[in-house]
């Protein structure tokens, strides 16, 4: 009996190291911030005035992001939850600003019950990247390849949108040529 209770602590240990050989920490699970926005909700002031939301801080309109994976993203069920709790968020969010802002009213809440800023959510990389990041590497490919140099002459070489000429060289007629 004490045989059969050590061979299944033994195999108990096996299988946690096996496991154990998978498991990873949180901060390694490639992320991408997505963020929501709140573009287009509208404040009003106490002297009849309406103006769109503006953070006082940040100079932008007010946003929230979160660092999801990549099976949250391919995952409809998953990114819709992902989407909820940024909505979620933005509302909290929202309302920090238009108080900010010494708004009166807003349409905070309205465009949060109606889920007007889901459709208003993407990744904020490239040409969209904002002051937010997420640890670990990315999934996306956010950094385009450089073009390759073109040298003077070079065989097999031409200047393109794909390729540019080294310093002092002009580009013309799909060639590297010496300036005029």
């Amino acid at each position: 009996m004490a045989e059969l209770r050590i061979f299944a602590l033994l195999a108990a240990a096996l299988l946690g190291l096996g496991c154990n050989d998978r498991l990873v920490d949180s901060d390694q699970i490639p992320v991408e911030p997505y963020c929501m926005f709140a573009a287009g909700t509208m404040g009003t002031r106490a002297d009849g005035t309406s103006a769109h939301l503006i953070d006082p801080v940040r100079d932008a309109t007010p946003y929230v992001c979160s660092c999801i994976t990549e099976e949250q993203f391919w995952d409809e069920g998953l990114l819709a939850q992902a989407k909820d709790d940024l909505n979620d968020d933005l509302l909290a969010e929202c309302e920090r600003v238009a108080d900010a802002e010494g708004f009166v009213s807003n349409e905070c809440q309205l465009h949060y019950d109606i889920g007007y800023w889901v459709d208003w959510s993407l990744f904020a990389i490239g040409k969209f990247a904002l002051p937010f990041s997420c640890p670990g590497e990315g999934w996306i490919e956010i950094h385009e390849p450089e073009p390759p140099i073109c040298e003077l002459g070079e065989p097999g070489c031409s200047c393109t949108i794909e390729a540019k000429c080294s310093g002092g060289t002009t580009c013309i007629d799909g060639m590297c040529q010496p300036p005029p």
